[in-house]
C-alpha cells in the first residue's frame, strides 16, 4: 500500500500544481462599491463604464461627442480642469494616409513638484464602428476616472499626473500622434502607462515595454500588486505589426508600459464588446495595478528611467522575477556546463551510448512533428465539420477552450506514448539526454537572438538537469524513496510554473489555426517532465497517454456539441450599400465567401463577384455584388478654392465636404498627377507612399467638420486631375432595407471597416 501511494505522489503533486497554476491565470476578484475611497473599485468604475459603453461611439458620430461631453462633466465633478485638444491629425503609418479632426481630453493632477517630469496615464475613448467599446477601450477610460478619484483621496504625489483620453485610436492612433506632436505638456512626460483590451476577460497582462526597460521593470516588479508579465511577450510584440497609442510615445523616445486583457477575442471590435459581457474582475486587476504604479512612479524622479533591457517573468501572478539581459549568457553557460556534467555522470555510470543518444535526438523530433501534424489535421477536420466557424472573426471560436484542451491532451498522449516506446528501445537515460538536447539548442538560440525568450528554456532545463543528474547519480537507490520523490517533484515543478501561463497566453493571443505551432511548446514541456520523473509518471502502465487520449476525446466531443450559434454566441456576416452618384446606380455587396440565411435575401442568381472600384478603389478583394434600389443621397462635393500654375508646377486648392455629414471621407487620385507636395488643412502629407497601384494616392479622413476639409495638391504636371471622393456613413440606408427582413439576433456584423456602411461615390476632373 505504501509503495502504491509513493508511486502516485509525483503525478498527483504536479497535477495539483498544474490546477493551481491554471487557477492563478484568472483575475481573482472584483472590487466592491464600499471599498475605501483611496482604493480602486471596479464596481465604482463600472458605473462610469455603463454610460461610456451605452452606444457605439466611433469618430464622426453623435455618440462620440456624447462620450466626450460625459468625460468632461465627470472630470469637472472631480474638481480637475480638463482641456480639449481639437486639431487635425495626419498619420501615414503602414503606408496609408489617415487623418481626422481629433478631440483629445487632457486633465492634469498637480504634484508637489511640478518642475519634475510628469507621469501620463492614457486610454482611448473612441470605439470601433460596430462596437460599444466596453473593453476596448471603455475599460481604460472608466479606470482612469476611478484612479483619478482615488488619487484625490490620497496624499499628493511628487510628480504631476496627466490623464490623456485620446481620440481616434481606432482610426490609426491619430489622437496620440496629435498630442505628441502638438500639445505642450507632451515634452515633459517621463513615463507613459497605457491601458488597452482586445478581449473582454482574463488577467491584465503587461505585454509591452519600451526599449532599455531594465529600470522600469525593476520598479514595476516592486510595486505592482498582481504582476502578470513576461519578456517573451515583449519579444513577440516587437515582431508583430500591431500598434497601440504607446507606439507613438515610444517613437518619441518616451518610456512606458502597456497593459491589456486579451481573453475572448471573439468579441473584439464587435457588438459583443458591450457592458453586459465585460468581466469586472479584469477591470479590477488592471485598475488596481495601474493605481499602485501611479502612486509609485508618481513619487519617483522620472528624468532618466532607461537602463539595459531586463529578462522578466511572473511566478503565478505572485512575484515578478527579473534580471539584466547581460546575465542571459552567464545563466545559459552555467546550464550548458550542468548539461555536460550530467552527461559525464551518466557515461561514467554506464547509462549512455552515443549512438542511442543520436537516435533519441531524432526520435524526439518525431514527437514534435507528430504533435504538430496531428493538431493541424484535427483542426482541419473540425473546420470541415463546422464550416460556419469561418464566420467568427479573429480566427477564434466561442468554444475554443475545448479544442485547445483536446490539442494539448493529444500532444501529451503522443509525446508520452512515443517517449515510452523509445525508452523501451533505447533506455531512459539515452531518451532523456537526446530530448534535452533540443532544450539546450533552443536555450542557446534564444539567448543569442531572442533573449526575452531565454528564461523559458534556461530555468526549466537548469532545474530539470538537477533532478536528472541526481537520478543518474543515485541510480542504485530505492526508486521510490521519499528523498528521491521530493527532489524530482521540486526539480520538475518549474516546467509547470513557467509553461502553464505561457501556453495559456499563447492560446488566447493566437488564432486557433496556429495551435499546431503552440504544441511545440507543449511537447517540449512534456518531454522534460517525463525525462525528470522517469518511472514515477505511470509510464510503465501507459497511464499518461491513455488518460490524455480520454481527455482529448471528451474535449473534442464537447466542442462539437457546443458548436452552434445563438444570441449570446452569434455568427457574423458582411453587407454594405454603395451609390454611384455619377451613374445613379446602387448596389449591395458582401465580402463573405458565401451568403447566410439573412444576407442571401439581398443577392440573386445574377449576382457577380468583383472588386469595388467605385467605392473602395485601393482594396483588391472581390465582393459579391447585386444591383440595389437607388436611394436619393447627396454625393460628396469638391470645390476649387484656387488653381495656379507657375511654369510646370500647378497648385490646386480644393474644399472637400460631405453634405450628408458622413463619418468618413476618402479621396483617391485615379491617374498619375505627379503630385510632389500635398497638405491637408495646412498640414504636410508625405506623398511618396503609394498604398496600391490602383490608387496612386489616397486619403481617409474621419470626423470632417461641417465646412469640410481643405486639400492642397502641388503637381509637376498641368494635365487634368481625376479625383474620386467617397463618403462613408455607418449603417445601411433605411429606404433600401425596408423591403428586407431585419438581421436576426444570432447574426452580427463582421468587424470590417467597410461593413454595415453606406458609401456614396462621385468623381471629379480638375
Amino acid at each position: 500500500m505504501e509503495h502504491s501511494l509513493k508511486s502516485i505522489f509525483a503525478p498527483v503533486c504536479l497535477l495539483i500544481l498544474t490546477i493551481f497554476a491554471v487557477s492563478r491565470v484568472a483575475p481573482q476578484s472584483a472590487g466592491l462599491a464600499s471599498a475605501p475611497p483611496e482604493e480602486f473599485s471596479s464596481n465604482r468604475a463600472m458605473t462610469k463604464l455603463q454610460v461610456i459603453a451605452s452606444k457605439p461611439h466611433p469618430l464622426g458620430v453623435p455618440a462620440h461627442d456624447e462620450v466626450r461631453d460625459y468625460l468632461l462633466r465627470e472630470l469637472s465633478a472631480l474638481g480637475v480642469n480638463a482641456e480639449v485638444q481639437t486639431t487635425t491629425s495626419v498619420s501615414q503609418r503602414g503606408g496609408t494616409t489617415r487623418a481626422a479632426l481629433v478631440q483629445n481630453i487632457v486633465a492634469r493632477l498637480a504634484g508637489t513638484n511640478s518642475d519634475s517630469k510628469a507621469l501620463l496615464l492614457t486610454g482611448h475613448y473612441d470605439s470601433a464602428p460596430a462596437s460599444y467599446g466596453a473593453s476596448d477601450d471603455g475599460s481604460a477610460v472608466a479606470s482612469m476616472l476611478e484612479i483619478l478619484r482615488a488619487l484625490k483621496h490620497s496624499a499628493p504625489l511628487r510628480n504631476d499626473v496627466v490623464f490623456l483620453f485620446t481620440d481616434g485610436e481606432e482610426a490609426g492612433l491619430l489622437g496620440a500622434e496629435a498630442f505628441v506632436r502638438e500639445y505642450p505638456l507632451a515634452k515633459n512626460i517621463g513615463l507613459v502607462l497605457n491601458m488597452e483590451a482586445r478581449g473582454y476577460k482574463g488577467p491584465s497582462i503587461m505585454f509591452e515595454t519600451s526599449p532599455q526597460n531594465g529600470r522600469i521593470i525593476s520598479e514595476f516588479a516592486g510595486s505592482a500588486p498582481h504582476p502578470v508579465a513576461t519578456s517573451m511577450a515583449y519579444e513577440v510584440y516587437k515582431l508583430l505589426p500591431n500598434d497601440t497609442d504607446l507606439s507613438i510615445f515610444k517613437e518619441a523616445g518616451v518610456p512606458g508600459l502597456n497593459f491589456a486583457f486579451i481573453e475572448g477575442a471573439t468579441h473584439y471590435h464587435t457588438a459583443l464588446d458591450n457592458f453586459e459581457n465585460i468581466d469586472e474582475r479584469s477591470l479590477q486587476q488592471q485598475g488596481s495595478n495601474v493605481l499602485a504604479l501611479t502612486r509609485h512612479f508618481g513619487n519617483l524622479d522620472l528624468a532618466n528611467l532607461k537602463a539595459n533591457n531586463a529578462i522578466y517573468f511572473d511566478i503565478l501572478g505572485l512575484k515578478l522575477i527579473h534580471y539584466p539581459s547581460a546575465l542571459v549568457i552567464v545563466f545559459s553557460a552555467l546550464t550548458a556546463i550542468g548539461f555536460i556534467g550530467v552527461v559525464i555522470i551518466a557515461f561514467r555510470r554506464g547509462l549512455l551510448r552515443f549512438s542511442r543518444i543520436v537516435l533519441a535526438f531524432f526520435a524526439f523530433l518525431l514527437c514534435l512533428i507528430g504533435s504538430v501534424g496531428v493538431t493541424f489535421i484535427l483542426w482541419q477536420l473540425v473546420n470541415l465539420l463546422h464550416r460556419d466557424y469561418s464566420s467568427i472573426p479573429q480566427g477564434f471560436t466561442y468554444n475554443g477552450n475545448y479544442y485547445v484542451v483536446s490539442f494539448v491532451a493529444l500532444t501529451v498522449a503522443i509525446t508520452a506514448g512515443l517517449f515510452l516506446w523509445f525508452r523501451r528501445k533505447l533506455g531512459h537515460a539515452n531518451v532523456a539526454i537526446g530530448s534535452l538536447c533540443w532544450w539546450l539548442i533552443l536555450m542557446i538560440l534564444t539567448s543569442l537572438f531572442l533573449p526575452g525568450f531565454s528564461y523559458l528554456f534556461t530555468w526549466p532545463l537548469f532545474f530539470g538537469l538537477i533532478g536528472i543528474g541526481y537520478d543518474f547519480y543515485a541510480v542504485n537507490e530505492d526508486s521510490i524513496s521519499v528523498k528521491r520523490l521530493v527532489v524530482l517533484v521540486l526539480t520538475a515543478a518549474p516546467v509547470i510554473i513557467l509553461f502553464v501561463p505561457v501556453i495559456y497566453m499563447m492560446t488566447i493571443a493566437l488564432p486557433l489555426w496556429l495551435s499546431a505551432g503552440i504544441m511545440v511548446i507543449v511537447t517540449l514541456a512534456v518531454g522534460l517532465l517525463l525525462s525528470v520523473l522517469n518511472d514515477l509518471a505511470g509510464l510503465q502502465r501507459g497511464l499518461v497517454p491513455l488518460a490524455a487520449i480520454g481527455l482529448a476525446v471528451i474535449a473534442i466531443a464537447i466542442g462539437s456539441l457546443t458548436s452552434g450559434f445563438n444570441r449570446k454566441h452569434p455568427r457574423f456576416d458582411s453587407l454594405l450599400y454603395g451609390l454611384n452618384a455619377d451613374t445613379g446606380k446602387a448596389m449591395w455587396a458582401t465580402r463573405d465567401a458565401k451568403t447566410d440565411s439573412w444576407s442571401a435575401q439581398f443577392f440573386h442568381g445574377n449576382a457577380e463577384r468583383n472588386t469595388l472600384s467605385s467605392f473602395l478603389p485601393s482594396l483588391s478583394a472581390k465582393f459579391l455584388q447585386q444591383e440595389a434600389q437607388a436611394v436619393p443621397l447627396n454625393g460628396p462635393e469638391a470645390t476649387v478654392l484656387s488653381d495656379n500654375t507657375n511654369g510646370d508646377t500647378r497648385t490646386l486648392r480644393l474644399r472637400i465636404n460631405s453634405p450628408r455629414q458622413a463619418a468618413v471621407i476618402s479621396l483617391y487620385v485615379e491617374e498619375d498627377a505627379r503630385i510632389q507636395r500635398a497638405s491637408l488643412n495646412g498640414k504636410e502629407i508625405n506623398v511618396d507612399r503609394k498604398p496600391s497601384p490602383s490608387a496612386l494616392w489616397s486619403l481617409r479622413y474621419y470626423a470632417a467638420p461641417p465646412a469640410g476639409l481643405e486639400l492642397t495638391l502641388e503637381m509637376t504636371s498641368t494635365a487634368p486631375v481625376r479625383l474620386r471622393v467617397v463618403d462613408q456613413s455607418y449603417g445601411l440606408p433605411k429606404p433600401a432595407v425596408t423591403a428586407f427582413q431585419d438581421r436576426p439576433e444570432d447574426v452580427l456584423a463582421m468587424p470590417y471597416y467597410f461593413n454595415d456602411s453606406t458609401f456614396v461615390s462621385k468623381s471629379f476632373v480638375f
